[in-house]
């Protein structure tokens, strides 16, 4: 082999085996260790930096100082700073560790510059003081994996190679580190809301009491409080489209300024905290406008507008107020009072979590936890559709059927008034007219305006007791029938258990076929769950009109529930328009109708038709 060759193919695998080297260091590093002693600065703390510069390839220099925590540009302008911008790359100074370190010997073994890492010259430099310290660091260029960046801190020995994620926050243009949100609301304590524009001018104040935001002028009124976190979250999170570079004192009437078409001012209390002003557009792009917030580091910016428009809200200003009926949350409600023209007034009553008991008078009746929840569910989502009157007299109430009431639903919580001494005071009272076109009038306790709700979801609220009662009607499992007789028309047919527990037909003890007590099985486990589908209000002399007479079919069941004998009837009458059947049982001491589920009556007729050839009991 030529002896020139050997020694080109010798230097190529040493400077192969040096760059291997370097990788495999790069790819292995941490990108912050966590013990101070393996760090270059360990006395280095982000939180106590008190200034930072940069300095960019093309000399734009940005500074930033910290003052109570907040930081301010004093050049290239003076400015709030962008903190997360500016506190972005101070772990850098953190991440320098002698495990990502090349020294100036291994550099110089293998022959390369500061040029060789994109530090000669640099592509920026980072200067950060900490009390009487400061620290200067070049940034170059990014390693072969570009997963880290080549650094070098001034004074000490050879580069190390950080990871690189700080790079995408160095300043390269004059508005980078300048704050975009344009009215730096974070930190700031607020409970009053105004804005004035050309079509409006009203102010939102937040109740001290229940921390919600109401409207105080033009009018006192509920506000839709979810709406009104919006578009504060929204004004939180405004950015500066543009900045325009305008001060304070420039032609501010050119652009809108002055006198402004629109003010938004923040308050505390009668101290103002915060306002901005809202011009004109630029001719070439309606969706931005010119605003200004006054102040020491006042500059005219360009804003989008959309927020804005969000703020100048015509008169009457209906968007603002809470479109729901009851001011409260009706969680806490233990005791509710109904009283509706020609019902039977009740109380529905919580007994616990899962139980509550309808009361009329010295009765009560279990309560059904699906149906209230609905009724709450239904009032406490009762929109108002039309603010009718917002101051209204005596004889607005009379007029529009409110004084007396046509419905009235009185909401307790069990408690003392401290006042008053009054137990169960109400927290919520909502009055209803009767329905006109679509939509009944209403009234709530503590407010003096009428308000019109949607008729449709007024009469879903219950108006008599029975609406309200529990509809499982009994439960038992089929093995704790013993018997069942089946009447109509003088006839009966029936089936008992023997000593043995299998099913023998009444008349002859002869057992049943498979088929038939399969059916029978069937039937028994769906009156086992049978539930009312709806109530049917009517008195015992009214039954015949469903059906319910002595020629009705009658069912009777024997039953051992818990070791204790039982009997359970029931009658079924005629069909029903919702195509149930009607039906009647003894319930709480009280014979009751109400709509019985078809498949029931389907499976009582495949008893029937399976036992025809069953020669009836004569009685």
């Amino acid at each position: 082999m030529n002896p020139r060759t050997t020694w080109i193919l010798l230097l190529l695998a040493v400077g192969l085996g040096v760059f291997v080297y370097l990788n495999e260091r790069q790819t292995g590093l941490s990108s912050a260790p966590d013990d101070p002693v393996l760090r270059a600065l360990p006395a280095f703390t982000p939180d106590m930096v008190a200034s930072v510069e940069v300095i960019t390839q093309t000399n734009l220099i940005f500074n930033a100082v910290r003052t109570n925590k907040e930081w301010q540009l004093t050049h290239p302008m003076k400015y709030p700073a962008y903190g997360a911008r500016v506190e972005g790359l101070l772990p850098v100074f953190s991440q320098l560790s002698p495990s990502a370190h090349i020294s100036a010997q291994e550099m110089k073994s293998s022959e390369q510059s500061m040029a060789a890492f994109g530090l000669a010259p640099p592509v920026a430099s980072i200067s950060v003081t900490v009390g009487s310290n400061r620290w200067d660091l070049k940034v170059g260029g990014k390693t072969m994996n570009g997963k880290q960046v080549y650094v070098q801190l001034v004074g000490s020995d050879g580069v190390y190679f950080p990871d690189a994620s700080f790079l995408s926050l160095l300043p390269r243009a004059a508005d980078d580190w300048r704050d975009p949100f344009f009215l730096r609301m974070n930190g700031l304590e607020f409970n009053r809301l105004a804005v004035k524009h050309g079509t409006g001018d009203y102010e939102l104040q937040k109740d001290a009491s229940s921390s919600r935001w109401k409207l105080s002028r033009p009018l006192e009124a509920r506000a839709n409080h979810g709406h009104i976190l919006r578009v504060i979250e929204a004004l939180k999170n405004w950015q500066v489209a543009k900045f325009a570079d305008l001060g304070a004192s420039s032609d501010l009437e050119s652009l809108g300024l002055r006198p402004p078409l629109a003010t938004l001012t923040l308050g505390q209390g009668t101290n103002t905290v915060l306002t901005a002003y809202f011009g004109k557009s630029p001719t070439n792009d309606e969706s931005l406008v010119y605003a200004l917030c006054p102040g020491p580091q006042a500059s005219v910016v360009l804003v989008p507008r959309n927020r804005l428009d969000m703020l100048q809200m015509p008169a009457p200003y209906t968007a603002l107020r809470d479109p729901g009926l009851l001011p409260v949350t009706l969680a806490p409600v233990t005791l509710i009072d109904v009283d509706c023209q020609g019902g039977e007034k009740f109380t529905l009553e919580k007994k616990d979590t899962d139980s509550w008991v309808v009361r009329t008078g010295t009765n009560s009746y279990p309560g059904d936890l699906e149906l209230v929840r609905h009724f709450l569910s239904d009032i406490s989502t009762a929109g108002i559709v039309e603010f009718t009157k917002d101051v209204a007299t005596e004889q607005d109430f009379k007029e529009k059927g409110l004084l007396p009431p046509r419905r009235s639903y009185v909401f307790r919580t069990y408690s003392t008034n401290s006042v008053t001494g009054e137990t169960n005071p109400p927290i919520a009272r909502a009055d209803f007219s009767l329905e006109q076109n679509g939509k009944m009038f209403a009234r709530v306790q503590g407010e003096n305006s009428i308000y019109a709700a949607r008729a449709d979801v007024v009469n879903r609220l219950p108006v008599q007791p029975f609406q309200l009662w529990d509809r499982q009607l009994w439960q038992f499992q089929t093995n704790q029938v013993n018997s069942l007789t089946l009447s109509a028309g003088g006839e009966t047919l029936g089936a008992k258990r023997d000593g043995n527990r299998q099913w023998v037909y009444l008349y002859n003890a002869k057992p049943l076929e498979e088929m038939k007590w399969l059916i029978l099985d069937e039937f028994l486990y769906r009156l086992g769950t049978m539930r009312a589908e709806a109530w049917v209000p009517v008195t015992e002399d009214k039954f015949a009109f469903y059906g319910l007479t002595t020629q009705a079919v009658h069912v009777r069941m024997e039953l051992a529930k818990e070791g204790k004998p039982a009997v359970l009837e029931i009658d079924l009458g005629t069909r029903a328009m919702s195509g149930n059947n009607y039906a009647s049982i003894v319930w709480n001491g009280r014979k009751v109708v109400f709509e019985l589920a078809k498949d029931i009556y389907t499976y009582l007729g495949d008893l029937v038709n399976n036992w025809k050839d069953q020669p009836p009991d004569k009685k």
